[in-house]
């Protein structure tokens, strides 16, 4: 589709409703994407003093989440609602093939930390509502020590 550009969500940006609030429009989910190569940690500091998700290089990892797409006239909007990070474009795989989309990353890195549980739940629920694997959700769960309520 022209005059739009692939998103991958793998944070809080997976619950689509917070998505389409953030950019103030519909988004289109194109499905499920994997980026290969990178693991989820949260390392990201908010302003709260708790930790946000973010990616990092990993040889013995990969990150899974939705690829949505987005019309170009909220690149900008989007990267103000998180301006701790960069958008930047990696090549990512989902049943269709290879993408090249945009996703935040945080150059700016604390030690890792846990996140607060309303963002977590706003992450895992938005992970099942795309339908990501249950060992990919466990996996996040395990990353930000949190036994969340299933």
């Amino acid at each position: 589709m022209e005059n739009t550009f692939l998103y991958f969500a793998y944070g809080s940006n997976l619950n689509k409703a917070l998505m389409e609030f953030r950019v103030n429009d519909p988004v289109t989910v194109v499905g499920q994407a994997v980026l290969y190569g990178y693991g989820l940690c949260f390392h990201q500091l908010n302003a709260d003093g708790s930790a946000r998700a973010n990616l990092v290089v990993s040889e013995s990892e990969n990150v899974h989440g939705v690829l949505y797409q987005v019309h170009n006239q909220h690149f900008e909007l989007l990267q103000q609602t998180e301006p701790q990070y960069q958008l930047q474009e990696f090549e990512l795989e989902s049943d269709k093939g290879l993408h090249q989309a945009y996703a935040f990353i945080c150059v700016d890195e604390a030690e890792e930390l846990s996140p607060e549980e309303e963002y977590l739940n706003t992450l895992l629920e938005g992970a099942k509502q795309h339908q990501l694997p249950e060992n990919y959700i466990s996996y996040i769960k395990h990353k930000a020590n949190f036994k969340a309520e299933e």
